[in-house]
């Protein structure tokens, strides 16, 4: 099957195993599998936050990785029935935790409704891609649940509907190579609302090969927003000491004032920035900005997904996007532009981690008119220039 041989994690004979179990699995709860699969997630994770509550604040992927919760899966929650326990040794003997697992269980059921069909695969378009940015178009697509457009993607050989595919992006690229386990419990979010696409389609194909991503939500859904959810406030996020960037949203009429910021952790600035901000029917938030392909591709696309997605952003008047970064070249092409493009607001080493996360705002329309005189060549050496001279300063600093 496709979703096992194009991964690293498992050989043929894991596979088989693994397809047994889960065939299992969805006999045995049907519609229900994914909510056995949150629940003994969370049964496990709320036992482990009792006997360690810090933990609950890391990363799920820090957390079960952990030789302590290693230690809690030697007894069973009371309220288990026998074969979920059993369930759970199964698949722990086949995975390396029970949310990668969950992540394989829902590809494979995504793909099964799709395995029958024959005709053209993606696999003989996918050396088409090229590094050209007019042999690629986007869009913003909104509620991707009432789309009927069939789409390629690089996780899988067969087209799938719109949010199949974006599903089977989010769960292989977040979930399987970045262990961002958060995600599988906002699975829905992947299916609805509107998203920014950048496709492909080369000759011959009968559908466009989707390569990049994102979710743009907006501004009445900001009580929900990702950026302001409680686990990027806690005490692990530190606020910078510069006012500048607010400064620069004030002097752009984007922010009605500078006084009264409270800065005194993440959940205040948040909450004074929102309640400050000029329009806020002109923001959005930008979540799950993928890209595939190898790693050529994925650092073009994720250049070219930021320059189509900024001027579609423009197309809708959009002043100012919340966003949480993690990405290190995103970062530094940012730090190398003028400082009212991009205003970082908070970072945080989450769960250890080399390279901070970072909160803050693209502004919108200066970010375009960067971008826009940007080709990949000097978006490359933007970014990689000041990587440079970051790690440079750093080795002088340990040096010292």
């Amino acid at each position: 099957m496709a979703w096992i041989e194009k991964s690293a994690y498992m050989d043929a004979n894991t596979s088989q195993s693994a397809v047994a179990l889960f065939t299992e699995i969805h006999h045995q709860f049907g519609t229900d599998s994914y909510s056995f699969f949150k629940q003994v997630l969370t049964d496990r994770l709320t036992l482990f936050h009792a006997r360690y509550p810090d933990m609950a604040n890391e990363t799920i992927a820090y957390q079960i990785s952990s030789l302590a919760f290693q230690h809690s899966l030697r007894s069973y929650p009371s309220h288990w029935p026998t074969r979920w326990s059993e369930l759970e040794h199964s698949t722990l003997n086949l995975f390396n935790n029970w949310a990668e697992a969950w992540c394989y269980f829902l590809l494979w059921k995504l793909m099964r409704k799709y395995n029958e069909l024959s005709g053209e695969t993606v696999d003989q378009f996918q050396p088409l891609l090229s590094l050209n940015e007019k042999a690629y178009q986007d869009e913003l697509v909104d509620d991707v649940q009432s789309s009927i457009q069939l789409y390629y993607t690089l996780h899988y050989s067969k087209p799938v509907t719109l949010p199949d595919a974006i599903m089977m992006i989010n769960l292989s690229t977040f979930v399987l190579q970045q262990n961002w386990y958060e995600v599988l419990n906002h699975l829905d979010l992947s299916a609805c609302g509107t998203h920014f696409l950048l496709t492909a389609k080369p000759n011959g194909s009968d559908y466009p090969i989707l390569v990049s991503s994102a979710r743009v939500n907006p501004h009445h859904t900001a009580y929900e927003w990702l950026y302001f959810s409680p686990f990027f406030q806690t005490s692990q996020w530190s606020t910078l000491t510069s006012h500048q960037p607010l400064q620069v949203l004030q002097e752009r009429k984007l922010l009605k004032s500078t006084q009264n910021v409270d800065n005194t952790n993440v959940k205040h600035l948040d909450t004074w920035l929102w309640q400050n901000i000029s329009n806020q029917q002109a923001c959005c938030e930008i979540i799950r900005l993928t890209v595939s392909g190898t790693t050529a591709q994925k650092l073009f696309y994720l250049y070219l997904s930021q320059k189509r997605l900024m001027q579609r952003l423009v197309e809708r008047s959009l002043q100012l996007a919340f966003v949480v970064i993690e990405q290190p070249l995103m970062i530094q092409f940012y730090a190398s532009l003028p400082n009212d493009a991009f205003c970082p607001l908070v970072y945080s080493h989450i769960s250890g981690s080399e390279n901070p996360t970072h909160k803050g705002l693209w502004v919108i329309p200066r970010l375009n008119e960067e971008l826009t005189r940007c080709d990949f060549k000097r978006y490359k050496s933007l970014a990689f220039n000041r990587m440079k001279q970051r790690n440079q300063k750093q080795q002088g600093v340990n040096h010292a």
